[in-house]
């Protein structure tokens, strides 16, 4: 469609343009709260996905079943996948040491590094939440867990 020569028809060209793709000619393209949300999603899938795939499962299964069991609180689950990111850290650097005969060499301090860390406390706080619920769940029949005697439950 070729474009008019006079003002006036080129707003209403406009118009029918923006008419016929379903955007407003004032406002341009519409950005939504659920675009917004999804885009922000997948950019978190996307670097979840690049921290993970090193990640040493039997390492990491062990820490988390360990972690869950240990945790008592919702506070106490944060705190757990700190320590379990930190045991995580040091055993990918000792292990070598232990196995190979290697020289002990720490990580160095970077953004890949960071980029790791922030991906493996994501993980262990969900598994080991997912741990800690189950057990509360296993553990009071569904039902919130009571103190006292036996008396005291009748």
């Amino acid at each position: 469609m070729a474009r008019p020569a006079s003002r006036i028809w080129e707003s209403n060209w406009k118009r029918k343009q923006c008419a016929l793709g379903g955007v407003s000619h004032l406002q341009g393209p519409r950005i939504t709260v659920t675009t917004t949300l999804a885009h922000i999603w997948n950019e978190f899938l996307v670097y979840l996905r690049q921290g993970l795939p090193h990640v040493n499962l039997l390492l990491g299964i062990a820490i988390a079943l360990v972690g869950g069991v240990l945790v008592g609180s919702v506070f106490g689950l944060i705190a757990m996948a700190l320590v379990a990111v930190t045991i995580h850290i040091l055993a990918e650097a000792i292990i070598p040491m232990v196995l190979d005969h290697a020289v002990f060499v720490l990580p160095a301090l970077n953004n890949s590094l960071l980029h790791h860390a922030i991906s493996l406390y994501i993980a262990y706080f969900v598994v080991i939440g997912a741990i800690y619920v189950a057990r509360l769940v296993l553990t009071s029949g569904g039902r919130p867990a009571r103190s006292g005697n036996i008396a005291s439950l009748k």
